[in-house]
């Protein structure tokens, strides 16, 4: 990418040393330096002077789940893995639960934050985070081959194969509506 010279816009103040760098013309202003702007008095730089302190970034907390939104829930932990339950039109087998696969809720996102509680699938622990393994010798991309992707480990192949969220919520309301589908 090329540059272009910065030009100043403004005439330096009288007594600024000036610097030639790689981004242009850069003004330095001699600070006195006393006991407490020791550089012991500001390790992280977030107190330093001259420069603005920032707060850390934090998402705001989320409100709880209500009554209606955790019946939501259990109903959908008894039904099972959306995922699970498309394995058998793509010819693999569901991951089982007897390793201590339990099954989670996933939020979906927009804009890297939380659509809220209601926008949420059921995924056993194996397509969620991927972290689980049932025969931990075998390694996760064996594992993949035989359960399907990994929302954690592989979310572009796993919205491939299962649909992206939407499709996903949409999946999970038929289900809830009163498909009987189980999980094998």
């Amino acid at each position: 990418m090329k540059r272009s010279p910065l030009e100043r816009r403004t005439p330096l103040r009288p007594g600024a040393a000036t610097l030639q760098s790689r981004r242009g013309l850069v003004t330095r202003t001699p600070m006195k330096r006393s006991a407490a702007l020791a550089p012991a008095a500001y390790p992280f730089r977030s107190n330093a002077p001259g420069l603005k302190a920032t707060k850390p970034l934090r998402s705001k907390p989320q409100p709880k789940a209500n009554e209606d939104q955790l019946a939501r829930w259990e109903r959908m932990r008894a039904i099972g893995c959306i995922a699970c339950l498309q394995n058998v039109r793509f010819g693999l087998a569901p991951a089982p639960l007897n390793f201590d696969n339990r099954l989670e809720i996933q939020h979906h996102l927009s804009g890297r934050r939380r659509r809220g509680h209601d926008d949420t699938v059921c995924l056993c622990t194996l397509h969620h985070q991927g972290n689980r393994l049932p025969d931990p010798s075998m390694g996760y991309k064996a594992h993949a081959r035989l359960y399907g992707p990994s929302f954690g480990k592989e979310p572009s192949r796993f919205r491939e194969m299962y649909g992206n969220e939407d499709a996903q919520l949409a999946y999970q309301e038929r289900l809830l509506a009163g498909e009987s589908v189980t999980h094998a």
